[in-house]
């Protein structure tokens, strides 16, 4: 009972919605398929909470599994004007009489998603970029990351899978480009670690040559080092990006990835997501905005791991606080 009730506290806080998974039992809290474990230390562990927050909608019937990672921000669920369900759309809720009801409130957050939250993010990029008028005429690359993109979708409760229906939303320039980057920048990054995990399953050899050489030829095939990654450049991000964000890129998209400095620029942020330490000599190419560089594998100087955390763990952090806070307050009176 304790630990229900702890667990109800946060999902309450979260603003989740308690639930029958099964017939008969009592209603839950969170994913059906969340556990909860009383440790030999005595202390309450919760695990398996990759679905805590309620699905997005899924665009069609052939994306129906995307239900289990498709999920929505905590921050939109957070500012929703009733607790949802964390297993809508699911076979957890096949028990549960009030899962249509469940679905429904759902896909209300959803339709609220799309229709007012993005283009109002939309509206808000634009107003940022106007605002700062160092970003009207000029698009080079101290003033593309005046924008923390994540940081604005985020706190507005949009998933970064969404970029491409920002992009097709704006209307700055300066932004049309930051987004247009963002995307390619992201689609290489989640191609070489695919390429990473592939190798690793192949050679299965206790040393980073491979690794480092592999690395070495996708940074060129950024760098559009030979004519045979020249032809194939374009439609090997086109293919990239509509499969990852559903967006199909323009004519004026074309002809920006196509002009000078912009293999340089998407290369500097692939390393820098990537946590790719590359040679001096080479960063000093890049900042200089030279053309023609070519990577070898001596200018990897270091592949540093890049440690992220969801925002949910600060949410976490902050809500110990603040009944941590509230306890002594009302010990205190």
């Amino acid at each position: 009972p304790e630990l229900r009730d702890q667990v109800m506290r946060v999902c309450k806080a979260l603003n989740l919605k308690e639930h029958m998974i099964v017939a008969g039992q009592s209603p839950v809290w969170g994913p059906g398929d969340m556990e909860g474990h009383v440790g030999l230390d005595g202390k309450h562990y919760v695990v398996d909470l990759a679905r805590l927050f309620p699905p997005e909608l899924p665009a069609s019937t052939a994306e129906e599994r995307a239900i289990f990672y498709h999920l929505l921000r905590p921050e939109l669920v957070k500012s929703n004007h009733k607790p949802l369900s964390s297993d809508a759309f699911s076979g957890w809720a096949l028990d549960d009489k009030e899962s249509q009801d469940n679905d429904e409130e759902v896909k209300e957050c959803c339709t609220r998603l799309h229709e007012r939250v993005i283009p109002a993010l939309a509206r808000a990029l634009d107003a940022v970029a106007t605002e700062r008028n160092e970003m009207a005429s000029d698009e080079t690359e101290p003033q593309l990351q005046l924008l923390d993109l994540s940081l604005e979708f985020h706190s507005r409760g949009v998933n970064m899978r969404h970029l491409g229906r920002v992009k097709e939303l704006v209307k700055h320039p300066s932004v049309m480009t930051q987004l247009l980057l963002e995307m390619v920048v992201r689609v290489f990054k989640n191609e070489l670690r695919q390429q990473l995990r592939d190798e690793m399953g192949k050679i299965k050899v206790a040393s980073e040559e491979p690794y480092r050489v592999l690395i070495v030829n996708y940074l060129n095939t950024i760098l559009r080092s030979s004519e045979k990654d020249e032809d194939k450049w374009l439609p090997y991000i086109a293919d990239l990006v509509e499969h990852k964000f559903k967006y199909t890129l323009t004519e004026e998209d074309n002809m920006y990835l196509l002009s000078a400095h912009s293999a340089e620029r998407i290369l500097w942020q692939v390393a820098n997501k990537m946590g790719l330490i590359l040679s001096s000599s080479v960063q000093q190419a890049l900042m200089q905005k030279k053309t023609g560089i070519v990577i070898v594998t001596k200018d990897l100087q270091q592949m540093a791991a890049i440690a992220t955390s969801m925002s949910i763990l600060g949410l976490a952090e902050g809500m110990v606080c603040y009944n941590e806070a509230q306890a002594v307050t009302k010990h205190n009176k």
